[in-house]
């Protein structure tokens, strides 16, 4: 089991992963790693500095600050996004459908078709 030092580590190796999957065009395992990384980061409770550090700022019109992008490019984040949506990998298309062969990254999409997405 990871402690939460190496937990902490492993997000930022989920971001590197998460560049290298995009500059592949590997869309949906980008994505994927994506929103596991904000999973965790949301159950160990972050402080607001790290996820800064992971995810960017965010900030609203009326805060008046500048935007300042994560580890997680938001651009990036966002072209996985509508590329997933492009070609129907979405994450009701592939989550709600989990093949029946028992691996964790392998779905059924609305096709019937067999789809492996390798976020490890």
């Amino acid at each position: 089991m990871l402690n939460e030092r190496q937990i902490r580590n492993k997000l930022h190796e989920y971001a590197e992963r998460f560049v290298q999957n995009c500059h592949g065009k590997q869309w949906a395992a980008a994505k994927f790693t994506y929103f596991r990384a904000q999973t965790a980061a949301v159950f160990l409770e972050l402080g607001k500095e790290e996820m800064i550090e992971l995810f960017g700022n965010r900030p609203y019109k009326e805060d008046r600050e500048e935007f300042v992008d994560g580890l997680f490019p938001e651009a990036l984040v966002e072209k996985a996004s509508w590329e997933c949506i492009r070609q129907n990998m979405t994450y009701d298309e592939l989550h709600l459908n989990p093949a029946d062969t028992g691996e964790l990254n392998e779905f059924i999409d609305r096709t019937g078709e067999s789809k492996r997405i390798g976020t490890w």
